[in-house]
């Protein structure tokens, strides 16, 4: 089952349901990271309702993949992304901050930061430093990357 939109409370628990009695759903939001995703999610559920709702979506959710595009050094485009595989205590216990860092840690799982892939585009001669920084959602940490220092 494909949601174009997953724009309002109504809409994520169809797709919720769907997901918890077996069917695959996949999704679209607009949010630049995976941690974004999951915080706009819980945003669109009252604060006493998110506890249940975390322990709902932990338990159906596989991925988030977050994606963005930028000019590489041939002139053309490629893709960078956000790869957040499954991390259910985290999203149980509301452990976003986390995330990141086990994104950051966990590339043999398939996990990776946007700041992670620019980088190794850059690595590759494929962007430049500048358009590393300019499409990186956090510059600080990207600027500490291309210094060598993460």
């Amino acid at each position: 089952m494909l949601v174009g939109e997953i724009r309002d409370q109504e809409t994520m628990n169809i797709a919720l349901k769907a997901a918890s009695t077996g069917h695959l759903v996949m999704g679209t939001m607009h949010t630049n990271s995976a941690v974004k995703t999951i915080e706009r999610v819980m945003g669109m559920f009252k604060p006493e309702e998110q506890p249940a709702f975390r322990v709902a979506l932990s338990e159906s959710l596989v991925a988030i993949v977050a994606q963005g595009l930028c000019k590489t050094t041939d002139g053309k485009r490629t893709a960078f992304h956000d790869i957040l595989i499954a991390v259910k205590e985290y999203v149980v216990k509301g452990q976003l901050d986390e995330i990141t860092q086990i994104m950051l840690r966990s590339e043999f799982e398939g996990m990776t930061t946007m700041n992670k892939a620019l980088y190794n585009l850059y690595k590759e001669s494929r962007i430049t430093k500048e358009t590393a920084l300019d499409k990186s959602p956090t510059p600080n940490e990207m600027a500490q990357f291309l210094r060598g220092r993460i």
